[in-house]
């Protein structure tokens, strides 16, 4: 069980502070919204028309590189899900030591899993909107979907920083649970 823990929690903490310093910055689209909404200032939407071509560029290798770390977040925390909150619950009920903490944080975190998919999913649709709009053409309408991919950017941000407490709670558990076996 120690051995086990050890190692759950050496794992979670390397994954952890890895995912927390790539993914999802605020900064990738720019800067965010506003109240005032300057993307529709008139300087800002000609900026817009004369710089589509960069922009658009700059928005699919975006897309690509996010389109990537979905691919590792999405694996690094069915990896934690599969791999560590789970069978520590089990092994615990089997030796007749349930821990609600372990158990409470495995059900939050299969919650924020489902909530970052379906996020994911939403920025996606909102990135690819945002790029097959005519910026040139139609810069006020490319400001519109630039500001909805903003949001659900930053929506999206908020479900990794959520999975990324949760697996820091699952730490403090287990180190919890483990000085009160060797009590």
């Amino acid at each position: 069980m120690r051995r086990f823990a050890l190692l759950t929690l050496g794992i979670m903490s390397v994954g952890f502070f890895s995912m927390s310093l790539v993914f999802f910055s605020q900064t990738a689209l720019a800067e965010p919204n506003s109240s005032s909404d300057p993307a529709l200032a008139p300087e800002r939407l000609a900026h817009i028309s004369e710089n589509c071509t960069f922009i658009k560029q700059a928005l699919t290798q975006l897309q690509r590189a996010d389109s990537r770390t979905r691919t590792y977040l999405g694996s690094f925390y069915e990896t934690v899900a599969n791999n560590f909150l789970s069978p520590i619950n089990l092994r615990l009920v089997k030796n007749n030591r349930p821990a609600p903490d372990l158990m409470n944080i495995q059900s939050d975190f299969s919650i924020a899993q489902t909530s970052f998919r379906n996020r994911y999913t939403n920025y996606m649709r909102d990135l690819e909107s945002l790029i097959g709009t005519d910026c040139k053409a139609r810069p006020e309408e490319f400001a519109t979907r630039l500001n909805a991919a903003r949001d659900s950017r930053a929506s999206l941000h908020e479900s990794v920083v959520s999975l990324n407490r949760l697996i820091s709670e699952q730490g403090a558990a287990v180190r919890k649970l483990q000085e009160s076996l060797h009590d």
